[in-house]
């Protein structure tokens, strides 16, 4: 039993990362000019260097949300009864 709750938690996360994957590459793809003009601008000014930090501060601060918004299994599948 401990096998099979292993080997679904390894989809669940594969098919999370998966889902991730595409929709930051997705996003990536379709504002790649605006995102390059920003980081080149945030590198090269001090006032404006902070937007780097931003989106890694507010994943940090937004943690518990998100892990606690990730499914640990999946709702299409039946669940197992034991009698």
């Amino acid at each position: 039993m401990l096998e099979k709750l292993s080997s679904r938690l390894t989809e669940v996360h594969i098919t999370l990362g998966l889902k991730t994957a595409t929709v930051l590459l997705a996003t990536i793809v379709l504002f790649i000019q605006d995102l390059t003009i920003i980081f080149n601008d945030a590198l090269q000014s001090e006032i404006t260097s902070y937007l780097l930090a931003i989106p890694l501060l507010l994943i940090y601060h937004k943690r518990k949300m998100l892990r606690a918004v990730i499914p640990l299994e999946d709702k299409d599948q039946p669940k197992e009864t034991s009698i």
